[in-house]
């Protein structure tokens, strides 16, 4: 009886005789990880006489490693590390206005961040100063790629701002 195995894109077969006994597909993952599939391999002497039948079976086992690669293309990047700054300029009603971001980054994790402000206004300056009493503590220890607040302090276009800062800041790494 003969007796084939097949291994290939991440399928594994065994045959014998005419029929399929075995068979593994290994499924692409999204990341690179090696993947083993066992292929075993099996011949079957059997002999008869009167009074024995006798069967022999040799097993051998085959590792075949496969390895599938995710596709990654984006412009944010992986593990990056110092520190950072970017300035935007934005319009309240009737008032023009600056803040400054300065991050640092370690492993893709912001370690600490300032902010400096140039308020076109009394009122953009008291929505300033709620925003740097705030944000903070909602940056620290966060991913720069996944970064991005929601109306902090109250102050909706300072928060967008900040936002616009680590959008530039993003593009720097």
């Amino acid at each position: 009886m003969n007796t084939k195995a097949f291994v290939g894109a991440g399928v594994g077969v065994i045959v014998v005789g005419s029929g399929v006994i075995a068979y593994q597909v290994s499924k692409p993952t999204e990341t690179e990880t090696p993947t083993n599939t066992n292929v075993v391999s099996t011949n079957t002497n059997t002999r008869t006489n009167a009074n024995t039948v006798r069967t022999n079976i040799n097993t051998s086992t085959t590792n075949a490693n496969t390895s599938v690669a995710k596709n990654t293309n984006t412009n944010v990047s992986s593990g990056a590390n110092g520190t950072f700054s970017a300035t935007v300029s934005y319009q309240a009603p009737n008032e023009s206005n600056t803040i400054t971001v300065s991050v640092t980054i370690a492993n893709d994790i912001v370690q600490s961040t300032t902010l400096s402000s140039q308020p076109g206004g009394a009122q953009s300056a008291q929505y300033q100063a709620a925003f740097k009493a705030a944000y903070t503590s909602k940056v620290v220890g966060q991913n720069i790629n996944t970064l991005n607040l929601s109306r902090v302090g109250g102050a909706t276009l300072t928060t967008q701002a900040f936002n616009n800062a680590i959008a530039q800041i993003k593009n720097q790494l």
